[in-house]
């Protein structure tokens, strides 16, 4: 599963070719990091996670 960190990590980056990927140290961290890129979020969600920063 996907923490709300790492969707927000991706929002800032706002590339479709980079993805931030923090240390790693368990293949899980990795799946759960990876399954951040395909979230696909309404602009009011995004919005939403936005004005939390």
């Amino acid at each position: 599963m996907t923490s709300p960190t790492r969707v927000w990590l991706l929002r800032l980056v706002k590339s479709p070719v980079m993805l931030p990927i923090p240390g790693i140290s368990q293949v899980a961290h990795l799946d759960e990091n990876l399954s951040a890129a395909i979230i696909t979020l309404t602009d009011e969600e995004a919005a939403a996670l936005e004005s939390l920063a």
